[in-house]
């Protein structure tokens, strides 16, 4: 072409199958593979959108939202147009619940680290085990230890030290 590629007013039409390369190595492609019904955005080095206002991924009617994001602002994520995640000045807020799964026969776990977990006092986490268990834990620097546990249909326990100190049975304490 030798100068910039207009469309004088009208679309650029491409063929299903054809591909949009960029860059002396292709380093970026753009296609519609109409085999499956799928466009394909595929770049072989760092890519980035930049946009000075907000951003949007949306259904294909444009009648609910997927994904938002605004400069110096929220990251939002939907469900069926509903909100469910957004970034806050305070960190996020999380709409309903939050499920954690662990792989099959291991533990879930959720970690709590404050501080920049620099200490090994800034560490907790809450452990779901494979055996019906649930811990709260704390790290002394070498391994996690337990504070609180408990077991579904079963004790609960209380721990100093990762001791344990008081527990519940079917008929007391």
């Amino acid at each position: 072409l030798g100068g910039d590629l207009a469309s004088n007013g009208n679309d650029i039409l491409m063929a299903d199958n054809d591909v949009i390369k960029i860059g002396t190595g292709s380093d970026l492609q753009i296609d519609h593979d109409s085999s499956v019904g799928q466009n394909i955005i595929q770049a072989s080095a760092i890519t980035r959108f930049r946009t000075n206002s907000l951003f949007s991924f949306q259904n294909s009617d444009g009648s609910e939202a997927i994904l938002k994001g605004t400069p110096d602002a929220a990251v939002e994520l939907f469900h069926n147009g509903t909100k469910m995640f957004e970034t806050t000045t305070d960190g996020a807020t999380l709409q309903k619940g939050l499920t954690v799964r662990g792989i099959e026969g291991g533990e879930a776990q959720i970690r709590l680290e404050a501080d920049e977990a620099d200490n090994a006092s800034d560490r907790f986490r809450l452990v779901a085990t494979d055996s019906a268990g649930f811990f709260i834990q704390s790290y002394d620097g070498s391994q996690y230890d337990n504070l609180f546990g408990g077991y579904l249909n079963g004790a609960s326990e209380l721990y100093h030290n990762n001791s344990k100190k008081f527990e519940t049975t079917s008929t007391g304490s």
